[in-house]
């Protein structure tokens, strides 16, 4: 790799900001039923209100995306296979 020291610190100083970025804006709270009332999910998908990260709020949470990302898997998968028999 042909990089410098400064231009090194300034790629990791961009992955910072782009990392802060991630965190604030994609990744922010997001609502339950009452607008008023805003609900964060650890690392581990279990809900809490914000301010109280100690109290677990018991909910079920039903990801919408899973047959889809199970399809695109499927069609990668068929796709590499024919690719590799042709």
């Amino acid at each position: 790799m042909d990089e410098t020291a400064d231009n090194a610190w300034l790629n990791a100083r961009l992955g910072n900001a782009i990392d802060v970025w991630v965190d604030r804006t994609l990744n922010r709270p997001q609502l339950g039923y009452d607008p008023a009332q805003a609900y964060g999910m650890d690392a581990n998908g279990n809900l809490y209100q914000l301010g109280q990260t100690n109290s677990q709020v018991v909910a079920q949470v039903n990801s919408t995306k899973g047959g889809n990302n199970n399809l695109l898997l499927l069609v990668l998968i068929v796709g590499a296979i024919v690719m590799v028999a042709k």
